[in-house]
């Protein structure tokens, strides 16, 4: 599906759309049978890839005109470029030791007609090389190869190093892996003891970026890593639940419309947008799109000419999800319920045994566009990062370095899930009344303050009742992966909860589960939402969360998980696959929903832990 084109040799290679975004996005490593590659900026895709994806509200969001999705083998033949990354390689048999030009060159020179080397081969043992495990990794994004004649020399120049990677030995760990130079003369050799020391690479950051194959100036302080750790990569995706009238087909209608697409590419063109030629334009392309659906839109005027434009920017996380939060309330037109990407159908709190429940939705069908924006390494974006260019200058890799591009990759999914909403007068009454909860949380709040404080990356509060959803969701997940035949890393959640008293007030949950292909739209996860399935479902998740395996340590723990922002939540109990939890597991305590073992009472759901189905 993709070939390289700035490094020649490299072979297609097959990847599915989807990992274009996550996990294998720009400027990660994927580790491929034969070799280890990098996929290039979006910079170098070309203008000839991928399908054009578009949601108004979030193209407002990011700053973009359209998003795209990763070209399959059909589309185009040369698909996504890659880099090779690590470059430094070694032979499993001679165990030799070298970059990958100097592993070319000699292949080049003794013209070895036995292997092709579109696939790195040794020239003398004439089998494939492995790409080394170690690299190093600075927090603005860079990363290189291990210094690996350095690092044997101690920076003591040796005119023609030839190393030699060896393991085993008398030491474990590090400490059993050593390099050695056998140029004459020179004989040098070092184990791997304290590559992984902070400072050992003091102020060599080269600010090298693999994925436009550019360096550019850092003298920071990388770190060693191998390179098929969690924390050298961390893509950054925001996501968006495309509701009415963006979701409507009349929208589908003008954005496929040919003169649609003739105008989004001339826009630049007209120069003044309020200029009477493009007006003109907009009126022509109006009335052809009206006249063959058979229906007068002023969105096709304001899709068009954007002069009234149909989306506001909102300024916070909070602010964008509460329209999405009151659309699935039912706050749209009655016809846009029963749309093609947006159906929903509203059950009575009445039906369901669930305390403090508002709202019961059926979410038969939605659709998700989800963008990768940029990436890090080290350390995770936080949620609202990547909205303020200023803050996030020099820690969020941008996929693009190129600001004339106003479009970022993206995939669109479609599937289905269940909506519920609880009571924010309710919620608020329990916290209000339950001290210990108040006080528990304060924990994880001074320590997320502690973290963002240390990034240089904007906090949020973190109240008693996100943390309260956020674990009932999670809860809710492992339970439903029993129920409707889905795993728990095919159910994703996305909560909605606002973070202080100037926000608009919502407490709500989806679970649903979307995938571009067949699983995600069979019915089996909405059905579960219906009284009879919801109840025990809803009173089975409370019940098992009041035991966990590793307690008492984990319901009495007082920090733990990443950074200790997980109070009474481990993975035998709460925790989810990476795929399934959009804060990463943290924010997480059984305590909020099922109270303490001497003091159920203060858990909002403790109710369920005693009522019959």
């Amino acid at each position: 599906m993709t070939r390289e084109t700035h490094n020649s040799g490299i072979r297609y290679q097959a990847i599915r759309r989807a990992q274009f975004i996550t996990p294998f996005g720009v400027g990660s490593i994927v580790d491929f049978p034969d070799e280890s590659l990098m996929p290039a900026g979006i910079d170098l895709w070309g203008n000839n890839v991928g399908t054009i994806i578009r949601d108004e509200r979030l193209q407002q969001r990011l700053g973009v005109n359209y998003f795209k999705m990763p070209p399959s083998y059909e589309e185009s033949k040369n698909g996504v470029p890659f880099f090779r990354f690590p470059k430094w390689l070694f032979c499993p048999k001679c165990r030799s030791l070298k970059h990958v030009d100097e592993w070319r060159n000699n292949y080049n020179r003794l013209q070895n007609q036995k292997y092709s080397w579109r696939i790195p081969y040794c020239h003398t043992c004439s089998i494939k090389l492995i790409p080394t495990r170690f690299v190093m990794v600075c927090d603005k994004g860079h990363i290189d190869d291990f210094p690996w004649v350095d690092w044997v020399h101690k920076d003591e120049p040796c005119s023609n190093p030839d190393l030699k990677l060896s393991t085993g030995g008398t030491a474990s760990g590090l400490g059993g892996i050593s390099v050695e130079c056998k140029s004459p003369g020179c004989g040098k050799k070092r184990s791997m003891q304290g590559a992984f020391g902070e400072d050992i690479h003091k102020n060599k950051c080269k600010g090298f970026k693999p994925w436009i194959n550019k360096y550019e100036g850092c003298g920071g302080t990388p770190r060693t890593l191998q390179r098929g750790a969690s924390n050298v990569y961390f893509p950054k995706i925001v996501s968006s639940i495309v509701i009415p009238p963006y979701s409507d087909d009349l929208v589908n209608d003008v954005i496929g419309h040919d003169g649609y697409k003739f105008i989004e590419g001339q826009r630049g063109a007209f120069g003044d947008p309020n200029s009477p030629f493009f007006k003109q334009a907009c009126d022509l392309i109006a009335k052809d799109i009206n006249r063959k659906t058979g229906e007068v839109a002023e969105l096709v005027w304001k899709l068009l000419h954007k002069e009234d434009n149909i989306c506001e920017f909102r300024e916070t996380e909070v602010s964008y999800r509460y329209e999405e939060f009151k659309a699935f309330l039912g706050c749209i037109e009655e016809e846009s319920k029963k749309s093609k990407d947006f159906h929903i159908e509203e059950r009575q709190a009445s039906e369901y045994n669930i305390p403090g429940i508002e709202n019961v939705v059926l979410v038969h069908r939605l659709r998700e566009v989800r963008a990768h924006v940029a990436f890090s390494r080290l350390r995770p974006l936080e949620r609202n990062y990547l909205f303020d260019e200023e803050e996030r200058e020099g820690v969020a890799v941008p996929v693009s370095e190129d600001s004339s591009i106003k479009w970022l990759p993206a995939i669109e999914v479609r599937g289905e899930g269940i909506f519920l909403s609880f009571s924010t007068s309710k919620l608020d009454k329990w916290v209000q009344s339950t001290p210990e909860i108040v006080e528990k949380i304060k924990l994880i709040n001074n320590r997320y303050n502690e973290f963002t404080e240390q990034l240089k990356q904007e906090s949020r509060l973190i109240t008693p009742k996100f943390v309260f959803l956020h674990t009932l969701a999670h809860l809710l997940i492992r339970e439903l992966s029993f129920e409707c035949g889905y795993s728990s890393a095919s159910i994703r959640e996305r909560i909605y909860c606002n973070e202080s008293e100037e926000e608009p007030e919502m407490a709500g949950i989806l679970l649903y589960t979307a995938s571009g292909d067949s699983e995600g739209t069979m019915g089996g996860l909405v059905r579960q939402a219906k009284p009879q399935f919801l109840n025990p479902i809803v009173r089975k998740a409370v019940v098992n969360a009041v035991w966990c395996s590793n307690d008492p340590l984990c319901i009495e723990s007082s920090g733990q998980g990443f950074s200790s922002l997980n109070l009474g939540a481990c993975h035998a109990c709460t925790l989810l696959p990476e795929t399934s939890c959009e804060e990463l597991n943290r924010f997480l305590d059984r305590t909020t929903v099922v109270g303490l073992p001497h003091k159920p009472e203060i858990g909002f759901l403790h109710q369920l832990i005693n009522m019959m189905t």
